[in-house]
């Protein structure tokens, strides 16, 4: 993969897992500052590779990439103007395949 290509990858990433998004705006920009004021306070450089590699491992660690951020988020549903009962639904659909795995 090309470094251009990577990038729109990532700026589009969202689109491609929206079940995974569960941070608000505020929360993302929040942690986008933190990020950047973090690699601009290292001691060393680093590059898109080494901030990605370090990533995963991060998630890896904090168990993201399993069932049990696989949750449905009926917040978001809600606030994604969807009717309350029809989230319910959701969240009970999901429910039984997360215990079915």
């Amino acid at each position: 993969m090309k470094i251009q290509e990577l990038r729109s990858t990532l700026s589009t990433i969202h689109v491609e897992f929206p079940d995974r998004c569960v941070a608000n705006d505020d929360q993302l920009l929040d942690f986008k500052i933190k990020l950047r004021d973090l690699i601009e306070e290292l001691d060393y450089n680093i590059d898109v590779a080494d901030c990605l590699s370090m990533l995963h491992e991060s998630f890896e660690d904090l168990e993201m990439y399993g069932t049990n951020n696989d949750s449905f988020n009926v917040e978001k549903c809600i606030s994604d103007g969807e009717d309350y009962a029809d989230c319910v639904d959701k969240l009970v659909e999901s429910m039984g395949q997360s215990n079915n795995e």
